[in-house]
């Protein structure tokens, strides 16, 4: 028996030596699988809420397609970080941190207002003033996530030049 007896089993599993001076780090896709449930949640909150608006109407096969593409519309912000789980998740660096925070954050106020709001009564009709969150959020949701991964984005890149560049070695 080689190695350590105090070390798990499966310490190393993870680890894959390329060569005697090389190992790679080969990731669980544990972002990507909670970052795709929290967008499927989100599109299916944001689907209820669409049909529990108009719940007064009668059902079209046009009002159904419009429902769908304004469900669909409330996850695309969360649509930038399912790619930096990806990316994280096929590499090695710790240095996509900042931008799967940010993936998560939006992530998270995105499905968080479609868990809270609750229609309690079918409402008189979606294009009415009362019902304009149906179509704003997922609109102003877009823009704070464009300016979240820009944040993100530039601290990803003030850390990356900081340790390339800055850190005596």
């Amino acid at each position: 028996m080689t190695g350590n007896p105090y070390e798990p089993a499966d310490a190393f599993a993870n680890v894959e030596i390329a060569d005697s001076n090389t190992v790679l780090l080969i990731r669980k896709p544990l972002s990507v699988y909670l970052l795709v449930a929290l967008l499927v949640l989100t599109i299916i909150l944001a689907f209820i809420n669409l049909v529990q608006e108009d719940a007064g109407s009668e059902v079209t096969g046009a009002g159904v397609f419009i429902n769908m593409m304004l469900a669909g519309f409330s996850g695309l912000s969360q649509m930038p970080g399912l790619g930096v789980a990806i990316w994280r998740w096929k590499g090695s660096s710790n240095l996509l941190l900042p931008l799967l925070v940010a993936a998560y954050v939006i992530a998270l106020t995105g499905l968080v207002p479609f868990v809270i709001f609750h229609q309690t009564e079918p409402s008189d009709s979606v294009n009415s003033a009362a019902h304009m969150h149906v179509i704003l959020f997922p609109i102003v949701h877009s823009v704070f996530g464009a300016v979240i991964y820009t944040v993100a984005l530039l601290i990803t890149l003030a850390i990356y030049f900081y340790s390339r560049f800055l850190v005596l070695k």
